[in-house]
């Protein structure tokens, strides 16, 4: 009764992930990341009776001998105080310095890890918003479900011009749609080039992505990751044009057509912004979602110090990033 490294394929992984029903598609694949370029990864499951009860995808990586451990995707499967606690041991016998990250977000879990040390990343409280798909089976049901300024902007939206294709592509002219983005909201832009090959690459069999262009140009997209009968947000982004046609209502629409057309019973939407980003919260809200309260990111070292020294470095990386 231990966490153990395995070396399978991708195809393996998933139909183990299928089995333990995903909660995170960050948990999907191994070549997926935004941050460290030296970034490596081993897929974790923990075993009673060759049955597998847990799993989880790690990403490492050293600075000198500290060794950072990032659970982005948190536990998969059954989480309770001996599989943490045996996760923990699992890393003390490989790195006699290391600091574990992980996202964990369901708050009944909150007192498990508090009580075996783990701290939160930051005392305010985080928030996802999530729509069900259990009762909508047609596009009536769908309409229905919508707030009637949602309805009123979608309807709106078929007054223009622009084609909507549903279909995954790279193009430059998304990475350019990022740029235009982060100056109209005045905030840092995390999709860079590199990034958006990397993630176009490695969850390319996972993607549905629909997108607006409008003078031969595209103005709005939105993208989500889909595995069994979840999907979450990914990608969405609408320059100046996209926003004066209401571009991003249409490509949203069609994301969400594709959901009743494929089963999907959950749309995670991600995290929102109460406070400095109420505009999208108002646009994913009235797509007849659910706030949820979710739980801060934690960390956890060997040696306590470390702990209130990456909290720190954190609150300052937050400050920068203002």
């Amino acid at each position: 009764m231990s966490w153990s490294d395995v070396n399978v394929s991708e195809e393996k992984w998933r139909e183990i992930l299928s089995k333990i029903k995903l909660n995170s598609y960050k948990n999907l694949n191994t070549g997926y990341s935004y941050s460290h370029k030296k970034i490596k990864n081993i897929k974790l499951i923990y075993k009673i009776d060759q049955k597998i009860l847990s799993c989880a995808l790690i990403k490492y990586y050293k600075i000198y001998n500290l060794v950072i451990i990032n659970i982005d995707g948190g536990i998969e499967g059954l989480v309770n105080k001996s599989i943490i606690n045996s996760l923990i041991l699992f890393f003390k016998k490989k790195y006699k310095f290391f600091l574990i990250k992980i996202d964990q977000q369901i708050i009944k879990y909150n007192e498990l890890f508090y009580n075996l040390g783990f701290r939160d990343l930051s005392k305010r409280k985080r928030f996802n918003l999530s729509k069900n798909f259990d009762q909508i089976n047609n596009e009536l049901d769908l309409s229905n479900s919508l707030s009637k300024y949602w309805r009123r902007n979608a309807k709106r939206s078929k007054r223009h011009s622009f084609t909507i294709k549903n279909k995954v592509i790279f193009d430059k002219e998304i990475v350019m749609l990022f740029h235009q983005l982060s100056e109209i909201k005045k905030i840092r832009n995390y999709y860079d080039k590199d990034v958006l090959i990397n993630i176009f690459k490695n969850f390319k069999d996972n993607i549905f992505m629909s997108i607006a262009i409008l003078n031969n140009k595209i103005c709005s997209i939105r993208a989500i990751i889909y595995f069994d009968n979840k999907c979450w947000d990914l990608l969405s982004a609408t320059n100046l044009e996209g926003r004066k046609t209401y571009a991003s209502y249409a490509v949203t629409y069609e994301i969400m057509k594709f959901c009743i057309k494929n089963n999907i019973k959950n749309y995670n939407l991600s995290g929102v912004d109460l406070i400095n980003n109420i505009s999208v919260y108002n646009f994913k809200k009235g797509m007849g979602s659910n706030l949820i309260e979710i739980s801060n990111e934690k960390v956890y070292s060997n040696y306590s110090f470390l702990n209130n020294f990456f909290r720190l470095l954190i609150k300052f990386k937050n400050y920068l990033n203002r």
